[in-house]
């Protein structure tokens, strides 16, 4: 979602109240400029709302693209089942303090169920305290992980790619290729994907998210692997000699 595009739809709809980002970052690291997105709209008196619903983990890390509550965005939708640790389905409505919490209240209440499952409230809670007490340093762990796979590991085996924000290209300036630091993308290896992605779930212990015809996708935990010393060599791993 490029700046331009949105300068241009604020243009044609002189009447619109909101601008909607879709921000989570996508599962192949690709963000919007938010905080041009939000000055843009801000300039024109609009509210923004953001949907962002991988992006739980990107309150706790350093060097990962910006939050829309940071960027100044009036609500975020955050899905913490995702990559917050909290059952499928469950998520959090984020409000900045130009927010009326009370009237939000009101209306989810009159729009949604008045029967919420308090298993999932339950774990959105448990979910929220392990961040609130140790986000930080899981998502280092994460980012170590992932950083010490994508800066050798996995490219080590041939055949395959991993994109980082030194070899990815992007075709249009507006757009921010910041894979986060707990998404491993290979590329290369369409046709071979099939076999492939048993054996490195064997061998790493990593299951995978998203699958294209030329690229998978996989998401780290801060319980892959432990540490860099347990992962070993490309070649040990794959029983190559």
């Amino acid at each position: 979602m490029s700046p331009e595009k949105v300068r241009s739809a604020i243009e044609e709809h002189p009447k619109a109240k909101a601008v909607i980002v879709n921000n989570p970052p996508t599962y192949y690291g690709i963000c919007s400029d938010l905080r041009k997105i939000v000055s843009l709209a801000k300039a024109k008196g609009l509210t923004v709302l953001v949907d962002e619903a991988h992006g739980a983990h990107l309150y706790f890390g350093s060097g990962l693209p910006v939050t829309a509550m940071s960027a100044g965005a009036e609500m975020a939708a955050v899905s913490m089942h995702k990559s917050g640790g909290s059952l499928t389905q469950s998520s959090l409505l984020l409000c900045s303090d130009a927010v009326n919490a009370h009237y939000v209240r009101k209306i989810i209440n009159l729009t949604q169920t008045t029967s919420s499952s308090y298993l999932l409230l339950a774990s959105l809670d448990i979910s929220r305290r392990n961040l609130a007490l140790r986000g930080r340093e899981i998502v280092e762990k994460v980012q170590r992980l992932a950083d010490y796979a994508r800066g050798g590991e996995i490219n080590g085996l041939g055949g395959a790619i991993m994109p980082s924000p030194r070899n990815l290209l992007t075709a249009t300036a507006s757009t921010i290729l910041t894979p986060p630091s707990c998404q491993l993308i290979l590329l290369g290896w369409g046709g071979l994907w099939g076999g492939l992605r048993s054996m490195i779930y064997c061998a790493m212990n990593m299951g995978f998210k998203l699958s294209s015809v030329i690229w998978p996708t996989s998401l780290f935990t801060s319980r892959w692997g432990g540490s860099e010393q347990k992962f070993g060599t490309p070649n040990q791993r794959f029983g190559r000699n």
